[in-house]
């Protein structure tokens, strides 16, 4: 079903926006802070339209924070990478105690480079015991890393916001309930010379300025040549493509290379992506408005191995289909 961006200031539009708004808030599968609060899901909604985003991309991704939006570093990096911007936006070094990116944007003569350490986040008070930047180093400083090279190199797409962890100290305690993170505490991939990072561009500018030090050199770093397996998973629009041919040979290849412990972690990855779309799917569902628009979604439901999951799936589309049927 194709959703368009809500249009502020078409009242036609606006409207429909408040009743739809009205209708997911009383829905178990958006986020629990957004339960039972019209207003506070309309609010995600029009801040998602100024960033680009349908309405279901704004409830997965945003939260909106004492006036501030707050998305994952993903989407952060997702926003910019779709943009024609963006020559290119990789991670060029990353192990426990730091990581590093770079970025071209179009027009700019040469790439940006942005490092965050761990030495930073605990001057920062960010390290806790028992926190995720204690359990997850890695993936905390990458998230921290790309998240603020991203806003610094390219404001005007991402308008102020700011990454979840970030929003946690803007929120304080408590007052912001995280987002469900579909990076697992995957042993660090570097991305490899070359890689394609952009399915509309092809990096072919290498950064000029790497962090001191260059690419890490951590023993611990075994990776394959090529391991786009994470970028295949996140990139996930729906189950087709999590079932997909880029997401199996992706897997078949970096399977071929990789230790025990990342090949749970791209498991876990998986695992997560999969409960997201999969609730995206009974969302769907509930909102299409034609007999049409609940094919592809049985096409969707056709993919899930699970049988008592795959008949949640069929249930749920064919309760809509006898409601759109009775119309």
């Amino acid at each position: 079903m194709t959703t368009g961006a809500v249009v502020l200031y078409d009242p036609a539009a606006l409207s429909q926006a408040e009743s739809l708004a009205d209708r997911l808030s009383k829905s178990a599968l958006i986020p629990e802070a957004l339960r039972g609060k019209p207003g506070d899901v309309l609010v995600t909604f029009l801040t998602g339209m100024e960033l680009g985003l349908s309405p279901m991309q704004a409830l997965r991704g945003l939260h909106v924070v004492k006036g501030r939006a707050v998305m994952s570093a993903q989407l952060m990096v997702a926003l910019v990478k779709r943009s024609e911007a963006c020559v290119f936006f990789r991670c060029v070094e990353s192990t426990d105690e730091r990581a590093a990116y770079s970025t071209q944007r179009k027009g700019d003569p040469e790439p940006t480079t942005l490092t965050f350490t761990l030495a930073q986040a605990k001057q920062a008070g960010l390290v806790q015991a028992g926190g995720n930047w204690a359990k997850y180093p890695a993936a905390m400083l990458r998230a921290r890393a790309s998240s603020a090279l991203a806003r610094d190199v390219y404001p005007d797409l991402l308008l102020g916001c700011y990454e979840e962890d970030e929003g946690q100290e803007i929120a304080g305690p408590r007052e912001l309930e995280p987002l469900p993170r579909t990076v697992a505490p995957v042993t660090p991939i570097r991305a490899a010379k070359g890689e394609v990072v952009d399915t509309t561009a092809t990096p072919t500018v290498e950064p000029k300025s790497l962090p001191q030090g260059g690419q890490a050199k951590s023993p611990a770093l075994v990776e394959p040549e090529d391991a786009p397996v994470l970028a295949a998973i996140e990139e996930a629009q729906d189950l087709r493509g999590l079932y997909g041919s880029r997401f199996k040979e992706a897997k078949a290849t970096y399977f071929a290379a990789a230790n025990d412990e990342q090949k749970k972690a791209i498991n876990a990855a998986w695992q997560a992506r999969h409960g997201q779309l999969l609730a995206k799917l009974h969302a769907n569902a509930q909102m299409a408005v034609s007999l049409a628009d609940l094919l592809p979604l049985e096409e969707e439901a056709k993919l899930i191995v699970r049988p008592e999951v795959a008949e949640g799936a069929r249930q749920a589309i064919e309760k809509r289909r006898q409601f759109l049927a009775g119309k």
